[in-house]
Order: C-alpha cells, then sequence, then structure tokens
C-alpha cells in the first residue's frame, strides 16, 4: 500500500525534516515527498540520522517554531 496517488491532494503547507544520514528512511524519500505535495518545504540536516529530533533538539525546534510562526 502506498500514499503516493493521494499525495498530490494535499492542500495544507506541509513541512518534511529529514536527517542527510538516516540509514532507515533515506533521504530521496524526503524529496519524493516534497516533489509530489505541494505547497510543501523539505529541511535536510547535515549529519542528521534518523532520530535527528532527538540528537538536534534546538535546530529540530527552531525549525517547526519557525514553520509553525509564519505568517
Amino acid at each position: 500500500w502506498t500514499s503516493l496517488p493521494a499525495l498530490p491532494f494535499m492542500s495544507k503547507e506541509t513541512l518534511i525534516m529529514m536527517g542527510e544520514e538516516d540509514q532507515i528512511v533515506p533521504l530521496i524519500n524526503g524529496k519524493i515527498l516534497k516533489a509530489m505535495i505541494p505547497n510543501s518545504r523539505l529541511i535536510t540536516f547535515a549529519g542528521g540520522g534518523h532520530l535527528f529530533l532527538l540528537t538536534r533538539v534546538a535546530e529540530s525546534a527552531a525549525t517547526i517554531d519557525e514553520f509553525l510562526n509564519r505568517p
């Protein structure tokens, strides 16, 4: 099963965050999401792995905060 056919119909702005060194979910997956979801934004974390949200807390939180607080 894949959600890929439904992604172009997403209408909300979407933030996609990926660790560039993720060994579980490859960066290409984020690039595919970015290509398929209108109004999406892909932010990558250099050197970040699968748990970049835990290892790069301040940078991740700042990215989320900036995305949610945009006008």
